[in-house]
């Protein structure tokens, strides 16, 4: 392979994370997180699918039953070291009103697997997800690495 192309790469992947890695421990670990995170993607996409909904719309919802109903929002500070404006959506609603639906299409833990995944993704990335322009990037990372 190209040298030029894999510091291309490493640099790509570098920008696009919270917490690069500097020990190969670290490396395997966020590989192994990236794979978990393409699936994840793909299962976002068809879950989408089924519901006749768009997926940045279903991983906007994941996010709101992540933090539930005991915080809104426009109160959201931060989760971890991710500050929460970065998991404020703008189609508020249409993640809220998505939330039975979701829960009636897909098993409990199945869900809980994708809201852990949702959390991870953001956590993992440095990423906002509020429009469908914005879901591509973490899709294309995650299915790269």
């Amino acid at each position: 392979m190209d040298v030029a192309l894999l510091l291309q790469r490493q640099m790509e992947l570098h920008g696009a994370l919270r917490h690069p890695p500097h020990t190969v421990a670290q490396l395997q670990e966020v590989y192994r997180t990236m794979r978990e995170l393409a699936i994840f993607f793909q299962s976002v996409r068809s879950t989408a699918d089924m519901l006749r909904s768009s997926p940045e719309t279903v991983f906007q919802c994941l996010m709101h039953i992540g933090v539930g109903d005991i915080v809104s929002f426009d109160k959201q500070r931060r989760d971890g070291a991710v500050p929460m404006h970065q998991a404020k959506v703008l189609t508020r609603t249409n993640a809220i009103e998505l939330e039975p639906r979701l829960r009636a299409a897909v098993s409990a833990a199945a869900l809980d697997a994708m809201v852990a995944h949702s959390k991870t993704t953001r956590t993992l990335l440095r990423i906002k997800v509020e429009d469908g322009n914005d879901l591509p990037l973490p899709k294309t990372h995650c299915s790269s690495s």
